[in-house]
């Protein structure tokens, strides 16, 4: 009996493990980061440098602005959107053995903002960059849109 509620047990929370989040979702433009920003917004590039012998299987990165989802991206993807200058609440999140979410708010106010998101062991954080890395293009690939899939 005990065997069954284990496995039960389990199962269930691998499968909710397994889920997209709902919700409305951030649009999506193209992922060409060489592309011109419109006008009176913001560039926002969001890159997963997460340690590859670490987190070689819970690497990816569920991401939202400001309540909408952003595509979760993993080891190795990057995602841009476009946002309004000004303050935002930025959501990150990682599933270990547990769920890691952390909030934070971030102020976007240049005309590109590049964020390098990675998973730590108690958190999945993030850290502002002036510039993408010089690998960016032959390292990095774009995420998908989970509506594309």
């Amino acid at each position: 009996m005990l065997k069954r509620v284990a496995v039960c047990f389990f199962t269930i929370a691998f499968l909710l493990g397994c889920t997209t989040p709902d919700g409305p979702r951030f649009p999506l433009p193209a992922q060409d980061v060489s592309r011109p920003v419109p006008d009176e917004m913001v560039r926002v590039v969001f890159f997963n440098t997460s340690n590859h012998a670490l987190y070689f299987e819970s690497g990816h990165i569920r991401i939202q602005l400001d309540g909408n989802q952003i595509p979760t991206i993993w080891l190795d993807e990057y995602v841009q959107v476009y946002a309004e200058p000004g303050e935002h609440q930025l959501l990150l999140e990682h599933v270990d053995v547990f769920t890691f979410t952390d909030r934070y708010t971030v102020l976007l106010k240049d005309r590109e903002v590049f964020l390098e998101v990675f998973n730590n062991v108690t958190s999945t954080k993030y850290r502002q960059v002036d510039e993408l890395p010089p690998d960016f293009h032959s390292r990095f690939k774009p995420g998908r849109d989970p509506g594309d899939w």
